[in-house]
């Protein structure tokens, strides 16, 4: 009796270490999966920043496109209020 005892002792201990580990791999493997779900999750936050910041910049420049349109506008304007009174200037 005294051998089946000690081999039901080993098999207990062996299942035992097995369980452990076992719960050991899925601890370390749980807390790599959350630390790169993080990294990701700081990943995507970061584009979000970047693409709001994308954003911006592509307002500002067609705000800074519609200036510069009003700008070449009002030039052409003074240019010809300029011609004309040159011409009334030599009609003089």
């Amino acid at each position: 009796m005294s051998e089946a005892g000690s081999t039901r002792q080993v098999n207990l201990y062996r299942n035992l270490a097995l369980a452990l580990s076992f719960l050991a791999l899925v601890g370390w493997g749980t807390a790599y999966f959350a630390r790169a779900s993080a990294a990701v999750q700081h990943q995507l936050h970061e584009v979000a920043q970047l693409k709001a910041s994308q954003d911006q910049l592509l307002a500002e420049r067609d705000q800074a496109k519609a200036q510069v349109a009003q700008l070449s506008a009002e030039r052409d304007e003074a240019k010809a209020q300029v011609a004309a009174a040159q011409q009334e200037l030599t009609g003089l």
